[in-house]
């Protein structure tokens, strides 16, 4: 009887472990995107999951996204609206660049957003110089301890 105790307290604290791995502060992060969905905590498609991440930043107040996420990309993402190239410009076409951005591993602990950004910041032309500070801006981010 013990040892079923034991099993029962072990998967339950590799389970805590493992979804601890899906979250930067909170915010799903690049292994929360590349797991299995079995595994994740993400229990439908990367597009559903984007999608529903964006529709919740629309909604929150600036002070909410500067606390919860201070590296946001609003203005990219307006000057896009505002350009020639938007209609071309899908989930579809950010989920596959999201891929690509997490093919580098050491990007998995940088939040979605982040990634989201970074793949916003490419499409308005943003120089490479600018889109790499912005990704070491998001690792900073990523590996500083929270305060709380």
């Amino acid at each position: 009887m013990k040892w079923i105790l034991t099993i029962a307290l072990s998967f339950f604290a590799l389970t805590i472990l493992a979804q601890d791995k899906f979250y930067t502060k909170g915010l799903a992060n690049g292994y929360a995107w590349t797991a299995p969905p079995s595994a994740s905590m993400l229990a439908y498609s990367k597009g559903e999951s984007l999608s529903e991440m964006l529709n919740r930043r629309k909604y929150q107040t600036q002070i909410q996204r500067d606390v919860s996420f201070p590296f946001g990309c609003d203005a990219e993402v307006e000057e896009l609206l505002k350009s020639d190239s938007s209609p071309i410009i899908d989930l579809q076409t950010i989920e596959k660049m999201i891929d690509e951005f997490y093919d580098n591993k050491e990007n998995l602990v940088i939040p979605v957003l982040g990634a989201y950004c970074c793949c916003i910041k490419e499409l308005t032309g943003e120089s490479f110089e600018d889109i790499e500070k912005y990704r070491q801006e998001l690792l900073e981010f990523s590996y500083e301890k929270s305060e709380q």
